[in-house]
């Protein structure tokens, strides 16, 4: 409708889509543009009113049970895909030969199940795709979860967060 502000979010900029997703911008018109996942993706858009949005998490779904076993001590939730997630598969075996087979622990799990997967864990590791900042990040937390995760564009400016470079 006609004085009602558009706005345009982008997300999966980490993913290797900007040429796609800019080239569609040109061909519409918005009023605000917002971008997911990496700040440093804002500067690939020509916009005038362009904003980072970092990813949440709905607190419905990702709930903190404070009296939940701990099962495992180290939790990955996602996806191990050789293929699109070399480092992460890296970054996991180097934890289980440094920690122990048994200690760390990798589940594809998303939703409902990833979030009482991370109230039973002691940690929960988090490897972004591409130094972003991914919905992990707003998930663990929101389930109470001691958050170890690489330092992506943005993953300073949440607090308690445990950031890590390199795998050692």
């Amino acid at each position: 409708p006609d004085g009602v502000p558009h706005a345009l979010i982008i997300g999966d900029t980490h993913t290797g889509q900007l040429t796609d997703q800019r080239e569609w911008l040109r061909n519409h018109s918005f009023d605000h543009l917002f971008v997911q996942f990496r700040r440093a993706d804002l500067a690939a858009f020509d916009h005038p009113s362009k904003h980072w949005l970092p990813p949440a998490a709905n607190p419905r779904t990702w709930v903190h049970v404070p009296d939940a076993v701990k099962e495992h001590d180290v939790l990955f939730c996602g996806s191990t895909n050789p293929d699109a997630h070399g480092d992460r598969v890296e970054l996991i075996r180097f934890l289980k030969r440094e920690l122990g087979e048994e200690r760390v622990v990798v589940r594809h799990l998303f939703g409902e199940r990833a979030a009482l997967a991370m109230n039973r864990a002691r940690v929960v590791l988090n490897r972004s795709l591409a130094g972003d900042l991914n919905r992990r990040v707003p998930e663990a937390m929101c389930t109470g979860a001691r958050l170890v995760a690489d330092a992506g564009d943005g993953t300073g400016e949440f607090k308690g967060i445990a950031c890590y470079r390199t795998p050692e």
